[in-house]
C-alpha cells in the first residue's frame, strides 16, 4: 500500500475574488436594510432646502451637493464613533478595551 505524497484539493466553486465581491454585495444590501433610506432622503432634501432659504454660501457647491457632503460627514462620524458600539454591546467594548490595555 502506497502513501500519497500530496493532497489534491478540488477546484473552488467560484474564484476567491468573485467570492469577495459577492460578500461585499451581500454586506452592502444588509447595511441598506438597516438604514431608513426614505428618512435620510427627506433629511437631505430638508437640509438643502434650508441652505437655499438661508442663502448659505456653499463655497461653489450647489446646495444639494453641500447637503450630501454634510450628511456624508455625519455618516463617517457615526462609523468612527465608539459610542455606537457601546450601545450595541457593553461587554464587547469592555473586552476590546481589556485587550488593548493588555497589549
Amino acid at each position: 500500500m502506497s502513501t500519497p505524497t500530496h493532497t489534491t484539493f478540488e477546484k473552488p466553486l467560484i474564484p476567491a475574488n468573485r467570492a469577495g465581491e459577492l460578500l461585499d454585495e451581500l454586506l452592502f444590501s444588509r447595511v441598506l436594510e438597516n438604514i431608513d433610506i426614505t428618512g435620510l432622503q427627506r433629511l437631505e432634501a430638508e437640509l438643502w432646502t434650508t441652505l437655499i432659504e438661508l442663502d448659505v454660501d456653499c463655497a461653489g457647491r450647489s446646495p444639494m451637493s453641500q447637503a450630501r457632503a454634510m450628511i456624508t460627514r455625519a455618516l463617517v462620524r457615526f462609523i468612527d464613533d465608539p459610542v455606537r458600539t457601546i450601545h450595541a454591546c457593553d461587554e464587547c467594548i469592555i473586552a476590546v478595551e481589556d485587550r488593548s490595555s493588555a497589549g
